[in-house]
């Protein structure tokens, strides 16, 4: 973190490393039954007084389920998520976006019979496709209320709008969180 002398903006870069061990039953759904690792880089930087960026770049090694079922997830997945706060006094407006590599390996197709509808609404596009998540929230102090869209961007050639896909939408996600000291 680099300390900022008065009236210079502030920033601080660090790294975050993740290890999961092999603890929860998978039979129960509780695990994957292997090992898994994540890195992030993450940085901040004032814009201005009222105004704070942030971003993290990530990746993650997986292990296979350990089960014999075809459908696994990928090995590698990587993301990156960059959020805006805007200042004003003890208000907050964030905005954010994420952007996820896809969770499953690819090569599987939907039998959905040719019907659109089927395979539109399934989550495939999801699962097998890039995945974007976008985000708007107001804080004032310790509540944040914030309203969530996840979104698969890209071209949907099975779809009415063939430039633009959007699976199982919409899906917005409405959130209130409430920060208290332990």
């Amino acid at each position: 973190m680099a300390e900022a002398a008065a009236g210079e903006p502030a920033w601080g870069i660090s790294a975050r490393l993740d290890l999961k061990a092999p603890t929860g039953s998978l039979a129960r759904a509780g695990g994957s039954g292997g090992v898994d690792a994540g890195l992030a880089l993450l940085a901040s930087t004032e814009l201005a007084p009222w105004a704070v960026l942030h971003g993290m770049v990530f990746g993650s090694v997986v292990s296979p389920l350990a089960s014999p079922v075809a459908l696994q997830p990928r090995r590698f997945h990587a993301g990156v998520d960059v959020s805006l706060v805007l200042l004003s006094g003890r208000w907050a407006f964030i905005v954010e976006d994420r952007v996820l590599s896809p969770l499953l390996e690819s090569g599987w197709t939907v039998l959905d019979g040719g019907n659109d509808s089927v395979y539109i609404s399934s989550p495939a596009g999801a699962l097998f496709r890039t995945h974007n998540q976008f985000s708007v929230g107001v804080r004032r102090g310790s509540v944040t209320l914030a309203l969530s869209e996840d979104f698969t961007p890209g071209p949907n050639p099975r779809g009415a709008r063939k430039w633009f896909y959007n699976a199982n939408a919409p899906d917005v996600v409405l959130a209130l969180t409430v920060v208290t000291p332990f």
